[in-house]
């Protein structure tokens, strides 16, 4: 089983454009609301809230909690702030995975896994282009050969099979 976590390159420019939005946040309140001096400095503590709490507190403790498990049986997710949170889901049930990344993704880390699955799906999110490989490669592979194992006849005692080359197999 192998085991990986957020690239901290994704949670860099998560900040930068958190606080990108907050300073065109509090110019655009600068710049229109001069004469509505109170309403100005409430957007001004606003867009420094936003950023305080979400750029230095929760996606840092997210991309430090947060840990995935990837085998040919089974993929886990661990994440949490308050509360955790393990989603566990066997290669067996996966009907199929979708692979997102972005232009300058290998800078950006924003790399996406979607493994769908019977009944639910598991996201695994910020990783780096290696690893979005590599656990597609696996996941593949697990579909590819529990697909091979479920076409293939089963033979019972007494049974034979003829292939299209003309082949016997007996059981």
């Amino acid at each position: 089983m192998r085991r990986y976590q957020p690239n901290r390159s994704a949670l860099a420019l998560l900040r930068l454009l958190i606080f990108c939005i907050c300073a065109a946040g509090s110019f655009a309140a600068y710049h229109y609301l001069r004469a509505y001096p109170i309403l100005m400095y409430v957007i001004f503590g606003l867009c420094a809230g936003l950023f305080v709490l979400a750029g230095l507190i929760i996606l840092p403790v997210y991309f430090a909690q947060t840990r995935y498990a990837v085998s040919a049986e089974d993929i886990s997710k661990t994440t949490g702030f308050f509360i955790f949170r393990k989603d566990y889901m066997l290669t067996e049930s996966i009907q199929y995975l979708t692979t997102i990344t972005i232009p300058f993704s290998r800078y950006t880390a924003f790399n996406f896994i979607i493994v769908n699955a019977l009944g639910g799906k598991i996201l695994l999110a910020f990783l780096k282009n290696n690893e979005v490989t590599e656990i597609s490669a696996v996941l593949n592979h697990a579909i590819r050969k529990r697909s091979e194992r479920d076409n293939r006849p089963e033979l019972h005692a007494g049974e034979e099979l003829i292939t299209r080359s003309g082949k016997r197999i007996l059981k």
